[in-house]
């Protein structure tokens, strides 16, 4: 996938001075349109379906879930019918269906448009099961997209059976009506800790963004990324008690695909989420002026996964998790275009 011509760092698979294997390799390098650079058709197709993707959570949703309060009375209560109706039909997941829409390439261009690329520490033993741990949020996590479309590719050895990697989301994304269901088709499932359990108690593994609106809140920033983590110990109790590995995952870039919210910004959001979960602060502004991501390389390096000691308490198997998150961190960063650029654990 890499350009013809390049030398060591063209061959597909190679190592860094840290032992991790680097697979997709690009230039790390934004590539920005501007007055010299023509689109190709490829381009522009990646463009209109990744926007189509983002616009489904920033604008689709949006209108779905809140867009019912400006029906008549009439014509909303037929809605509030239809929406309860539809709230207890049960969701349906198929590995068969979900394999078959990236062989359709649905997922593809979201690898093409952010020039994806990834670094993998070790294989896994597919007899077990996972917590893949994703940092960092970002303003909308668009990387984890990217590992949705390719985690069969990166994790092959994971591709066994009807065994699968969920991946957890807000459970108020499975309110919103229809479009639940498409989410769980895809194989998301709620993030909360009855759906989660239930997961890894059937011998699946589930990737979740650690992060999540509390981390959102503090913000991004030109030469740091800031994790919220003290804090969040759940996801490490949850893997010890199912016996789960804890796997580190770090999307480099992930921070850097639309501007950063300003202070003041930041603190009225801080406010309204005190008293409602409305997530990232408004507006979110990319390209265009729009909440469409800039189309700037993601480096998603995978970390070897940690299991719980026999008698480990949970605050030391999360102190030994944040420990393993920072060497994944170091020994990766050098293979961005801001290899100084520094991790804050808050």
């Amino acid at each position: 996938m890499a350009a013809e011509g390049m030398s060591q760092q063209s061959d597909p698979k190679n190592h860094n001075d840290r032992g991790f294997e680097i697979h997709h390799v690009y230039p790390y390098a934004p590539r920005l349109h501007d007055e010299h650079h023509h689109m190709s058709w490829k381009e522009f197709f990646d463009d209109c379906w990744v926007c189509t993707i983002v616009a489904v959570f920033t604008i689709l949703a949006p209108v779905l879930a809140l867009g019912w309060t400006l029906l008549p009375w009439g014509k909303m209560a037929i809605f509030w019918a239809v929406y309860l109706a539809s709230q207890n039909v049960p969701t349906y997941f198929s590995k068969t269906f979900f394999k078959a829409s990236y062989g359709a390439g649905v997922f593809r261009p979201v690898d093409s448009y952010f020039h994806v690329r990834h670094t993998k520490a070790c294989k896994l033993d597919p007899s077990k099961k996972y917590v893949f741990a994703w940092h960092p949020h970002g303003r909308l996590f668009i990387g984890i997209g990217a590992f949705l479309g390719q985690m069969y590719r990166w994790l092959p050895e994971m591709d066994v059976g009807n065994k699968h990697i969920h991946m957890g989301i807000n459970d108020t994304m499975f309110r919103i009506p229809f479009i639940s269901y498409w989410f769980s088709m895809l194989g998301l499932i709620p993030v909360n800790k009855h759906a989660v359990k239930k997961c890894l108690g059937d011998g699946n593994s589930i990737t979740i963004v650690i992060g999540g609106i509390d981390e959102v809140l503090l913000g991004t920033y030109d030469d740091k990324d800031v994790l919220y983590l003290n804090k969040r110990v759940g996801f490490a109790k949850i893997a010890m008690d199912q016996g789960a590995g804890l796997v580190p995952i770090y999307c480099f870039g992930e921070n850097q695909l639309f501007t950063h919210a300003t202070h003041e910004n930041l603190t009225f959001w801080r406010w309204i989420n005190k008293f409602v979960k409305l997530g990232a602060p408004f507006p979110i502004a990319g390209r265009w002026g729009l909440p469409f991501p800039f189309r700037r390389p993601l480096l998603v390096a995978i970390g070897e996964p940690i299991f719980a000691r026999e008698g480990e308490t949970v605050a030391d198997f999360h102190a030994r998790y944040i420990e393993a998150l920072q060497c994944l961190y170091k020994a990766n960063v050098g293979l961005t275009s801001d290899p100084k650029r520094r991790l804050v654990i808050a």
